[in-house]
């Protein structure tokens, strides 16, 4: 259901995450070019869309993006 699957949504400080593609080992690239001008040429991310899922690293004391690699990198280039 999809009210369950975002009951546990927050708000993190970008400040507070960070990308490692080198931690997954599919990954070719740190996002999808496309999918970035895709959003920023609208100006806005759509936040009723997917969140951008990440995960605690104790040791970097970061959140660290393991879905929305793209939408990530587009909301940094619109928060610029």
């Amino acid at each position: 259901m999809i009210k369950d699957r975002f009951s546990n949504t927050l708000e993190i400080d970008r400040n507070d995450i960070i990308v490692s593609p080198e931690l997954f080992p599919g990954r070719q690239t740190k996002f999808s070019s496309d999918t970035v001008k895709a959003i920023v040429s609208k100006g806005y991310y759509d936040k009723s869309g997917e969140p951008i899922v990440v995960w605690w690293d104790r040791g970097k004391k970061k959140f660290i993006v393991i879905s929305g690699h793209s939408r990530f990198e587009a909301t940094e280039q619109l928060f610029k």
